[in-house]
């Protein structure tokens, strides 16, 4: 006889199937998915703004499975005279206070402890504690026996952990040590150069380190020589946010056989307050100071020097609704006034990437309509107001459902169809519970039909002698006409105890 008052055991392992399968559906799909990607983005053109050492911005422009015979194209896609040897300048990434929120108290151990620094014998880290205001150290390691050496506070060097009041004041954001950081390896790899032949050569003081790390703590940058194992203040700015390396200005060469030279070869860095760029050579004298526009004191964006009086703003922002990314470049003068502006949008290279595909590909990797639906009507028209392509909520919610309407009908019919073949087995094989786990199935799509289908053995059926129908046999009587089932005949090998 069927239990009938017991519920929550079938549908709590149900429950646990559904999420079993659910995980595993995804992953196929993500894997399915990943394999096309790769195969349609191999044959792809790649279209990527770049930034010549004159200021001048273009497009590089190759196939994914080329760069070799790549090419350059103006904004406006023309063809752009450009030498495979010019030199392009890699941009400093300078977030703001707003587009990079305080991260919650807690966070992951990848992020709270960063290495810094890799010398021959020794190796640096900095740990973080994970809080909103925390605060920081750094501790070393040999990298011959991976002992301990010691660690480094405000104070200085010292062999046991500093006091929390001797550590560094970091605030922890969404970048966390990145924003707040920059290590003179920074420096070696914008230069392609071998360090340490270069910088006995250089001029003294104009050359950052490997070992010397520059970090943004309260209202000080400070540097840490990680070799002399000193700590010492250089510069006090008020709202410091971030702090990045800034390319070595160039400018085109007279000189025969050559065609750029540089105008100024000190190792610069680039602080980010939450008016201006202050420009800082490695002593932490200004340089020279951008003021930033309104416009752009909320935006994360990546900065460029271009000469001592002018410098390069750019931003990007993805385009949900439309697909790819919108640029904007923005050049402005030592006195924070814009001298010229231009707007670039360029489509996603991927197919995934795009707005229009990125939700069916949700689709089908959830395909679970009350996790679907909320979700789509919630995250795309705040990423619609986000990106500047609505204007309001309200008005997104009615982009979203003019466009995905048939996918989102598509995923609830299913849950729909799914749950009237769960009520029809329900009656076929006269269940208890049945508006439950029509309920269940209706809500939560195909992951919850594959656990009700695989939550129990289903009852062999067979016809009942008194009303013919076919009906389960795991009971005394017929559920269609209360009959009782006859007693099997006997085969001789019944054991009476």
């Amino acid at each position: 006889m069927i239990e009938r008052n017991r519920i929550w055991q079938p549908w709590f392992l149900a429950t646990v199937l559904a999420v079993g399968f659910g995980i595993v559906w995804a992953t196929a799909m993500v894997w399915c998915l990943s394999m096309v990607a790769e195969r349609s983005h191999s044959l792809r053109l790649i279209r990527r703004p770049v930034v010549r050492a004159d200021g001048a911005v273009i497009l590089e422009c190759f196939m994914s499975n080329c760069y070799m015979n790549r090419h350059f194209e103006t904004l406006d896609g023309k063809r752009a005279d450009v030498h495979r040897r010019d030199p392009m300048m890699d941009g400093t990434w300078l977030v703001s206070e707003k587009e990079s929120p305080e991260m919650p108290w807690f966070y992951f151990w990848d992020r709270r402890a960063k290495p810094v620094s890799e010398q021959r014998a020794t190796r640096w880290y900095i740990i973080h504690d994970g809080q909103k205001n925390g605060k920081a150290y750094f501790v070393g390691y040999d990298l011959k026996d991976c002992q301990c050496i010691g660690y480094l506070g405000r104070n200085g060097f010292q062999l046991t952990e500093p006091a929390p009041e001797d550590q560094f004041a970091i605030r922890l954001r969404e970048a966390v040590y990145s924003s707040v950081i920059c290590s003179g390896d920074e420096f070696r790899w914008r230069r392609n150069d071998d360090f340490e032949e270069i910088h006995d050569q250089a001029p003294a003081g104009s050359r950052i380190p490997p070992w010397m790390i520059y970090l943004i703590s309260g209202d000080q940058l400070v540097t840490v020589n990680l070799r002399a194992r000193t700590v010492k203040v250089v510069r006090e700015l008020p709202n410091m946010i971030t702090v990045g390396g800034v390319e070595p200005l160039k400018k085109k060469s007279k000189e025969k056989g050559k065609r750029w030279t540089t105008v100024d070869n000190r190792d610069l860095l680039a602080v980010r307050t939450d008016q201006a760029v202050v420009v800082l050579d490695p002593q932490g004298r200004e340089v020279r100071r951008f003021p930033i526009p309104k416009s752009l004191q909320t935006r994360d964006f990546q900065f460029y020097q271009v000469d001592p009086t002018t410098a390069l703003i750019q931003t990007a922002r993805a385009l949900y609704h439309q697909g790819g990314e919108k640029y904007r470049f923005v050049w402005l003068n030592n006195q924070g006034d814009i001298q010229r502006e231009e707007l670039c949008r360029l489509p996603s290279y991927s197919f995934m990437n795009n707005a229009k595909v990125e939700p069916w590909i949700a689709g089908a990797m959830i395909p679970v309509p009350i996790l679907y639906t909320p979700g789509v009507l919630t995250i795309l028209p705040s990423r619609y107001v986000e990106s500047g392509e609505a204007a309001d909520p309200s008005g997104a919610v009615g982009t979203v459902l003019a466009d995905l309407w048939p996918l989102l009908l598509l995923i609830n019919a299913s849950g729909v169809v799914l749950a009237w073949l769960c009520y029809r087995r329900q009656k076929r094989y006269a269940q208890p519970w049945t508006w439950v786990w029509v309920g269940f199935v209706l809500l939560f799509g195909l992951p919850a039909f594959v656990g009700y289908l695989f939550h129990r053995r289903w009852p062999a059926e067979a016809a009942c002698p008194a009303c013919e129908a076919t009906v389960p046999r795991d009971r005394e009587a017929c559920f269609a006409c209360g009959e009782e089932f006859p007693t099997p005949a006997p085969t001789g090998v019944e054991i009476f105890a």
